[in-house]
């Protein structure tokens, strides 16, 4: 079972990568990612439906909690007839329990450091190579038409592994994959991470941190001219970032300065002040319920809609669907395994990992459809465990 979930993992990154990739530029990226997504629903339900027969799923408490605090919110919600039976419903209940149940399945199959390690090495070697691939084909199709949306190259594994090796080349090469990618989200989350390492881990190296960072800032300012002059979806995103700031006037009570602040964000401002609003005590303390829309407007007119659905932040995603209770819980869930110390090197590895993830995901709302965080979870919580 450890060796058919290590497969998938790899499958569904690889696959997921480059189906998005040519979708988006064919533009057929929704009818390729559902059928890919229902593809992958079915694996995970004949993983997870396999061990629940051997009843072999061994669960912490909290995680218990949190399941069934899922499945009140999908009562509630069917209760009181606020959100109608949906894909959004179904995926909304089925995403986050089948993640707290590959954690716990995952947690209790683990091989030995050793395995795992070599485990490590093969799926770096994969996943850097499949994120050169993505980012290629972002760059030669991005000369033929606009393309941006869906390129999230698996970066993770990669650049905190050779962050911990020391292997300063394929570090380097790996942090201008994730720049070529226009991911802000992932720049942010692989300089925090760089300087977590640096400053937390590896206190008695400072010259390696001086190196690196100087190379990746001057690196980062002779890129800037093109970033500006580039026309590709995902650098321009750079330019329109950089330029927006260039205009920005700080006053937090200037609708205009908020206006600029949301097209920054991409319309995450937005989405958080759109999503809570009318919500009462007990939306606050349990949610609306899995499904939930809202009404999304902004300075845009182009892109309201009656009918939104997710926030970007997942934070306020995790509050607006399952309230206020599950959100605290779960988070200090993911918090506690992955800032605890250690001096493992492997467990600093899924250490890093997850708070480039956890970083992400204040961006996006993956935090359950990625396959490397119950993996790496689950790696944390049996190191707790033990």
């Amino acid at each position: 079972m450890y060796n058919f979930y290590k497969n998938y993992i790899f499958a569904y990154i690889i696959l997921s990568g480059i189906i998005t990739s040519f979708a988006s530029f064919f533009q057929l990226r929704d009818q390729l990612t559902q059928i890919s997504l229902l593809f992958f629903f079915v694996i995970d339900l004949g993983f997870i439906t396999s061990f629940v027969i051997m009843r072999d799923v061994k669960f912490e408490r909290i995680e218990v909690f949190l399941i069934v605090l899922i499945l009140f919110s999908l009562f509630r919600s069917i209760f009181f007839g606020q959100n109608e039976i949906s894909r959004r419903i179904i995926t909304d209940i089925t995403n986050p329990v089948f993640f707290l149940f590959k954690i716990a399945i995952i947690r209790n199959y683990l091989p030995e450091d050793v395995g795992l390690d070599v485990f490590i090495k093969k799926g770096v070697k994969y996943l850097f190579v499949t994120s050169i691939l993505i980012v290629s084909l972002l760059m030669v199709l991005g000369r033929y038409i606009f393309i941006y949306a869906g390129f999230t190259p698996p970066v993770e594994f990669p650049f905190s592994f050779y962050l911990i090796n020391g292997n300063i080349f394929y570090g380097i090469i790996t942090f201008i994959v994730i720049v070529l990618s226009g991911k802000r989200s992932y720049l942010l989350a692989s300089l925090v991470v760089l300087i977590i390492y640096f400053l937390s881990f590896n206190k008695r190296s400072r010259l390696p941190f001086i190196i690196v960072s100087g190379f990746l800032i001057v690196l980062l300012f002779i890129s800037i001219p093109f970033f500006l002059n580039y026309e590709n979806g995902a650098i321009g995103k750079y330019a329109f970032t950089i330029n927006t700031f260039r205009e920005l006037e700080i006053d937090f009570n200037d609708e205009k300065f908020l206006e600029s602040v949301d097209l920054i964000s991409g319309g995450r401002l937005a989405e958080i002040t759109n999503s809570v609003k009318n919500f009462s005590f007990w939306d606050n303390l349990f949610g609306r319920g899995p499904g939930f829309t809202y009404s999304y407007e902004n300075s845009n007119p182009e892109l309201t809609s009656e009918s939104y659905s997710n926030v970007h932040f997942t934070p306020i995603n995790l509050f607006t669907k399952y309230g206020l209770v599950f959100s605290i819980l779960f988070l200090s869930y993911l918090v506690k395994a992955t800032f605890i110390s250690s001096e493992n090197k492997l467990h600093i590895f899924f250490q890093l990992t997850l708070i480039m993830y956890l970083i992400e995901m204040l961006f996006s709302y993956n935090i359950f459809v990625e396959p490397l965080i119950p993996f790496c979870l689950a790696f944390l919580k049996s190191k707790i465990n033990k």
